[in-house]
């Protein structure tokens, strides 16, 4: 029955999808406005969306005792709407800090480059992003979700 329905549920994006091509389209389309803002930070929604969902999972289940195989419809449901929402935001404000600024850093590296000075910061920020990683991650999350 998986097979089956995944391939229903693909066969209905596939027109619905069709379909919005049809749509007569204006400068000022909303749908335009709408997939370009999706699309800009879809990246951030591919990577980040499967570790904030474990990371979720594990809160709910840690700190407020919810068990997702044990709730009815309705508040699996109304958790799952909440998640989706949170995981949307998340990966917005990241591309907003870090994605959307990629061409900033690309030329601050090629002017670097060209003028030979980034092996200096090579080694710094290696070591920078080794002791970022170990004091915040683990130190925060360690005694958190490792018991």
């Amino acid at each position: 029955m998986g097979f089956l329905s995944d391939v229903l549920i693909a066969i209905t994006f596939a027109l619905i999808i069709n379909s919005l091509f049809f749509i007569e389209k204006t400068p000022n389309d909303l749908y335009k406005k709408l997939s370009h803002l999706f699309a800009d930070f879809s990246y951030s929604l591919y990577l980040l969306h499967f570790p904030f969902l474990i990371l979720i999972n594990a809160m709910l289940l840690k700190f407020f005792n919810i068990d997702n195989l044990q709730l009815n419809f309705f508040e699996s449901f109304f958790i799952f709407t909440i998640i989706l929402v949170l995981t949307y935001s998340y990966a917005f404000l990241v591309y907003l800090f870090t994605e959307k600024h990629t061409h900033k850093i690309q030329k601050f590296l090629i002017d670097k480059l060209e003028s030979k000075k980034i092996i200096i910061y090579i080694p710094f920020l290696f070591i920078m992003t080794f002791i970022v990683f170990n004091i915040v991650f683990i130190s925060s999350f360690k005694d958190q979700f490792l018991k």
